[in-house]
């Protein structure tokens, strides 16, 4: 180092010690020269700028680790159910749910085609609008339409929960 850099660092450092050296020489003269009233005054003061600085800092850290628990268990909980939601079409794969089946149902035509579903279940719904249909077009008397929808009606034997599985299975 060049003695130039050397008096330039020593004095850069001799200038930052006497301006600090004042400033607590002049912190410690009005300390003294202070009532000792007005200096517990100024520690109390101080002391309640830490207490709710403190207490904010703890409110802060209390709502971000509260954040972090509600997306650990939003987290958990989707995961559980993706888990859940596994194993249902495991056990529907590995118990036959998907096999197919097939139910006749009428065309315009008047001719009966088989369709399968993905599901063991018909739609009644679908059931009544082909009986509905054949009624209307007079393929059907009044007395084998109503034999008929009622048989449709009687024969669901699954709740509107089941209902809405097929629904999702056949999309």
């Amino acid at each position: 180092m060049s003695s130039a850099k050397k008096l330039s660092s020593i004095s850069h450092r001799t200038v930052l010690t006497t301006v600090t050296r004042r400033i607590i020489f002049a912190v410690a003269r009005q300390l003294v020269c202070m009532s000792p009233g007005k200096l517990v005054l100024y520690l109390v003061g101080a002391l309640l700028v830490l207490v709710i600085a403190s207490a904010v800092v703890s409110a802060v850290f209390a709502l971000v680790s509260f954040a972090v628990w509600l997306a650990s268990v939003i987290l958990a909980l989707a995961v559980l159910g993706g888990l859940g939601y596994g194993a249902y079409k495991l056990y529907g794969l590995l118990s036959g749910g998907s096999s197919t089946t097939q139910y006749e149902t009428a065309t315009s035509s008047g001719q009966s085609t088989a369709v399968e579903t993905e599901t063991g279940f018909s739609d009644s719904g679908s059931d009544i609008d082909s009986l509905k249909e054949q009624y209307a077009a007079g393929k059907l008397s009044e007395a084998e339409f109503e034999r008929k929808v009622e048989q449709a009606l009687d024969t669901e034997s699954y709740d509107s929960i089941d209902r809405e599985l097929q629904r999702e299975r056949l999309r």
